[in-house]
């Protein structure tokens, strides 16, 4: 496993970037949990100040400073994103066997609609190979 995504990271510039991006996201969602501001607290700092070395970003006419305030936001997009993440595999795995268990219709038609859906990704897949 380590020798794959030591290979993928010295062979696949997209992988790297991937990495990297991914990296910066991370790091901004773990500096909100050392921010000197409540998120949702205003007028903490003087309004409207442009970006400086106090204020990497700027204020807002509330009084927020816009920097943390981007670190609470990347937190919250990504504890969304993994909750969606893990409930939408919760519920398939459970219809799935569900299905597997009633057998019959149920799993036939279950099926067709999981066989629509392939077959729409791989077309769009094909479709992006396609036009380069």
């Amino acid at each position: 496993m380590l020798t794959i995504f030591r290979d993928l990271f010295r062979y696949r510039l997209e992988f790297r970037i991937g990495i990297i991006l991914t990296g910066f996201i991370v790091l901004f969602a773990a500096l909100s949990f050392f921010s000197p501001y409540p998120p949702q607290d205003s007028f903490v700092v003087p309004p409207d100040i442009p970006p400086s070395w106090g204020h990497w970003f700027g204020t807002t006419s509330r009084g927020q400073d816009v920097f943390w305030q981007l670190t609470f936001a990347i937190r919250n997009t990504m504890l969304f994103g993994f909750a969606v993440a893990i409930l939408s595999r919760l519920i398939s795995i459970a219809i799935g066997m569900w299905s597997g268990y009633k057998g019959g219709l149920v799993d036939r038609a279950l099926m067709s609609v999981n066989d629509t859906f392939s077959c729409l990704a791989r077309s769009r897949l094909a479709v992006r190979r396609s036009c380069g």
